[in-house]
Parts: structure tokens; sequence; C-alpha cells
């Protein structure tokens, strides 16, 4: 069995032929579990909540157990979990946060949180909310662009840009609003303003403007390519041994390929 610490999250997915049918739980060191059966219309999102929820629980564990005051590395796991994180592991966890690579790498990603390019400044209310209030205060009976959430959820409480960053993309996107080329209600990439100001991919998983939920596959749903009927399919291959035939009564004279003399044969009886 995998580690609990190490799997992307405490989850055994029951497959049945190549669909996911169930989600465990892990709940004991003997390898019980709790399964609740998923549809499939909930599935991904509630494996993207158990995945963010098991990430954020390593967090946890290397902001307050990691380190002891004096910032000497725990050896042992903590008390309150002692139950299910056993010493091997947790002799891994440590050693793979202590690994410089890792340290860097969050010591950036810590960094870069800090001090945002463009800064969020509506606290704890997401996106969601943000969207419902202000249709609650506007009357308005329509979603919201994303590049009006954007825009919004970066305003101070005055309701004033007041980053330079966040108002050059402000200015950008007000400029295609008013273009020809936007085509209102149209959500494709390509067509949508803020995706045309940053014009680079979305993240995996969630959309830019619109929070935690929401993603890329929901949001700018694709064309189904719908399979061809077998009448449609027979139809084709008629059109197809037509032509066939067709080029061999043309090319008679010819000397053909000693791979399609076979085949020229056939068709011509």
């Amino acid at each position: 069995m995998e580690s609990f610490l190490f799997s992307n999250f405490a989850v055994v997915k029951s497959l049945e032929g190549n669909r996911l049918s169930s989600v465990g739980i892990f709940t004991d060191r003997e390898g019980g579990a709790t399964t609740f059966v998923l549809d499939e219309e909930r599935k991904s999102y509630v494996l993207r909540v158990a995945g963010k929820i098991h990430r954020g629980f390593r967090s946890h564990l290397s902001n307050f157990y990691l380190k002891d005051r004096e910032g000497n590395t725990n050896a042992e796991p903590p008390k309150i979990y002692q139950h299910y994180i056993s010493k091997d592991e947790w002799s891994a966890f440590v050693s793979k946060r202590s690994d410089p690579a890792f340290v860097n790498i969050s010591k950036a990603n810590r960094e870069r949180a800090s001090n945002p390019k463009h800064p969020y400044k509506k606290s704890r209310m997401g996106y969601a909310r943000l969207e419902q209030q202000i249709r609650k205060d506007t009357q308005a009976d329509q979603p919201l662009g994303r590049h009006i959430l954007w825009k919004e959820a970066r305003v101070n409480k005055e309701g004033v840009v007041d980053n330079e960053n966040v108002k050059k993309v402000v200015e950008l996107c007000e400029t295609i609003e008013q273009s020809s080329e936007t085509q209102e209600g149209n959500k494709d990439t390509c067509r949508d303003i803020l995706g045309k100001v940053f014009n680079v991919p979305e993240y995996s998983g969630r959309v830019r403007g619109k929070g935690f939920g929401v993603t890329p596959k929901s949001f700018f749903p694709q064309e189904k390519r719908q399979k061809p009927s077998n009448e449609e399919v027979l139809e084709k291959l008629r059109i197809l041994s037509e032509q066939v035939a067709l080029l061999v009564n043309t090319n008679k004279d010819k000397q053909l390929p000693v791979q399609l003399q076979p085949e020229i044969q056939m068709e011509s009886n």
C-alpha cells in the first residue's frame, strides 16, 4: 500500500473496466477503507477536493510538526497522528521536505505568493460569492464575464484599481471588449476577453477569474465529435470502391505495384 503521505491524496480508486466507480478513504493502518460510490457528475469534483485537502494536510504537517521551537527536525511523527503515520513514513516525509531542491521550490513559491503581480483583494470571498454579490447588487440575470470578475476581485475598498499591473490588464480588456472582433457569448479561449489579454494556457484544474471548482473542460466546452453511423460508413466504402474501380479501368495498360494487384483484381471481378 502506498504511503498516505506520498500518495496524491488518501483515496483508493475502484475500477470497473476503465471507469472509476467508487472512492475509498483510508481509515486505519490495516488497510480498511470506507467506500463512497460517486456518480459521474460529481466524481471529478470530489477527487479534486480530496486532493486539495490532502495537500493542505501535508502543508499543515510541514508548518507545525516538521520542526520544534528551536528549529530542529522532529525525528518522531506527531503523537496526534501516530495512529496512521508510521516512523518510516515520517522519516521519508521529513527527508523529502528537507531536500534542497524541495526547499528551493517551496521558497520560490512563498516569495511569489507574498508579492503577487495581480493581487487579489477580496480576502476569503471567492469568485463565486463575489459574482453572486455583484449580480444581486446590479440585478443582473446573466453570468458575468471573466474579465469583469477578475477586475472586481482586484479593486480596493473605494472600488478603484490601485495596482499598475492590474490597471494595464483592465485597460486591455476594455479595449478588446469595445473591439468588433469580440463575439459576445462565445466562451472559446481564443475569443474570451481575459484569455486574449493574458494569452497563456489556463492552469490545470482551474480557470483564471472563476475560482475553485471550475475547470477548463467545463468552462470551455469542446465540440464532441459524433461517430458516423453504419449507413454512413457503408456509403463511404461504396464511393471509395467506385473510385478505385474507375482508377483501375483508367490505368489498365499501366504497370501497377505488385502489392496492389490482388486488390485490383478482386475489385475488377
